[in-house]
């Protein structure tokens, strides 16, 4: 019976006051069951069966059931999800929808097209699988889909295969090295100072001094702060690197991340992105690709937007008494911004980024593309008027290995 539909119309038991949709089962999974069974029943015929799993009920709808001729066995499966196991002589039947589990790609985001994410799925249903890894899927898509079948129940059809979904989403790594003097890029997970100090929480639980993120509120972290989040980071800028806050009377420290090496070979990497030497020490050159999620090190002269708008200055912007600090630093806690505006040392640091980045001597009539704040990414005004910005389109520096082509430096 496998490949062939049965249509249970037993409308005499099931007219109610007019004419209702009777359901129609395939027969599925040659040499599988569902399992996680609700019901079971023997020595009925296969119409019997149906008639049972056809019956209404609104809290445990029959959306399959499995029917063993040789002993008249019949399993209901009133369950919203199920999964195959062995046949044990049975033939599974399911009406036309995606009972069992969509494909999943190990680490990659998903999101829900045509069906909420509850089971079942319908027709159609779709779920699109979006790779964080700044290289993205390893196979070079920018998404990969699953989707309920149009043409067969119970299927899932895939941009990939059951073997690839483990290893097309690599899990986000970053250097545990720093790309500049200062290591405002650094999203490692080094959480001990040079002295060995292990690094408290930056959101202080304890509320000791208040809310110890207010010393570095001038500046921006290069990824996410939760309560748990003590790693090493420099975003205010201190000049030796990135630090931590410590439970000691110093009561913060600099931590020992050294700078990323690229390689052996006198100057440039797998990645093509070239080094240059800084006293003694190699550093990327990294003007026209990003490293980071959020481009934050990005200082190349890429001055328009993805739509193609160009950039205005940001001394342009500085000159014409626009609240470029309120705008840029609006994530920031309501308090810190009332009064009279923000403290002006965040202003005056702000304000010094912007000079010390802004170097547009080739191109009079635009800015460049920077990511001052927290945004996603590399970023710029395109009108005052209304405070209109865009996000650039500022490529990942290549490489086959992504971020992974950095590797600290021997000690």
């Amino acid at each position: 019976m496998s490949g062939h539909y049965l249509l249970l119309a037993v409308f005499s038991c099931l007219l109610r006051n007019g004419s209702v949709d009777v359901p129609t089962y395939w027969a599925v999974f040659e040499g599988k069951r569902y399992g996680n069974v609700s019901e079971e029943m023997n020595g009925v015929d296969i119409s019997h069966c149906s008639i049972s799993c056809m019956k209404h009920n609104e809290s445990h709808p029959c959306h399959a059931f499995n029917f063993r001729e040789a002993d008249g066995s019949c399993q209901l499966i009133r369950k919203s999800k199920s999964h195959i196991v062995k046949s044990e002589g049975y033939q599974a039947y399911v009406q036309f929808l995606c009972l069992t589990g969509y494909p999943k790609i190990q680490n990659a985001e998903e999101a829900f097209h045509g069906w909420s994410g509850a089971y079942p799925a319908p027709r159609g249903g779709q779920v699109t699988f979006k790779c964080k890894h700044p290289r993205g899927f390893t196979d070079d898509h920018k998404v990969h889909m699953a989707t309920c079948a149009s043409m067969r129940p119970d299927a899932w059809c895939t941009t990939f295969t059951d073997h690839q979904t483990t290893i097309l989403c690599p899990p986000p790594r970053l250097p545990e090295c720093k790309m500049s003097q200062k290591g405002g890029e650094y999203a490692g997970v080094k959480n001990r100072t040079i002295s060995g100090f292990a690094c408290v929480p930056w959101l202080d639980p304890e509320g000791r001094e208040g809310d110890i993120m207010v010393e570095v509120r001038e500046g921006s972290f290069p990824d996410e702060i939760t309560s748990s989040h003590k790693f090493c980071r420099n975003a205010n800028g201190y000049p030796g690197g990135p630090w931590c806050n410590i439970k000691d009377s110093l009561k913060w420290e600099y931590c020992d991340v050294p700078f990323c090496d690229f390689d052996d070979s006198g100057g440039s990497s797998e990645s093509g992105v070239q080094s240059e030497s800084t006293r003694g020490v190699m550093q990327p050159n990294y003007k026209e690709c990003r490293l980071t999620e959020m481009g934050k090190e990005y200082s190349g002269k890429e001055y328009k937007t993805e739509t193609g708008k160009g950039c205005i200055k940001w001394t342009s912007v500085t000159e014409r008494a626009f609240p470029l600090t309120s705008f840029i630093f609006s994530h920031l806690p309501f308090q810190d911004r009332q009064n009279h505006g923000l403290p002006q040392k965040i202003s005056d640091f702000l304000h010094h980024w912007i000079a010390s980045e802004s170097d547009n001597r080739n191109r009079n009539d635009f800015g460049v593309c920077r990511n001052f704040g927290s945004k996603e990414r590399p970023w710029c005004f395109v009108s005052l008027a209304n405070s209109t910005w865009e996000y650039c389109d500022i490529p990942f520096c290549p490489g086959p290995n992504g971020l992974q082509i950095f590797h600290q430096e021997a000690s």
